[in-house]
């Protein structure tokens, strides 16, 4: 990935922070995200939908661990120059799955 341009922190970088982005809460906002910027769905649209992501070890996300995890975006994308990269990278699922059912 590195190799690519996707730079990343290691778990040890991040240290306990790590635990504020467990995959299901990262996988939830990733796609509230999208469905907010490239279909223009509000919010609470977006937050119906997209918990079924969060949710889908049996326990959905609180709504304060969304709002930690909102103030922390570094746990999602790193900084810098490659933010961009891993936001491609995060979103062409996305928008791979939109295109397969249209």
């Amino acid at each position: 990935m590195r190799a690519d341009g996707l730079k990343m922190r290691s778990q040890r970088a991040m240290g306990a922070d790590r635990k504020l982005a467990p995959h299901g809460l990262a996988g939830q906002v990733l796609l509230g995200e999208w469905l907010e910027e490239q279909h223009g769905w509000t919010m609470v649209q977006t937050g119906q939908f997209s918990v079924a992501v969060g949710g889908h070890h049996g326990v959905p996300p609180e709504h304060g661990q969304i709002t930690t995890l909102d103030r922390h975006p570094e746990l999602l994308r790193t900084p810098g120059k490659s933010r961009e990269l891993w936001q491609h990278v995060q979103l062409e699922p996305l928008k791979h799955a939109r295109q397969s059912s249209v």
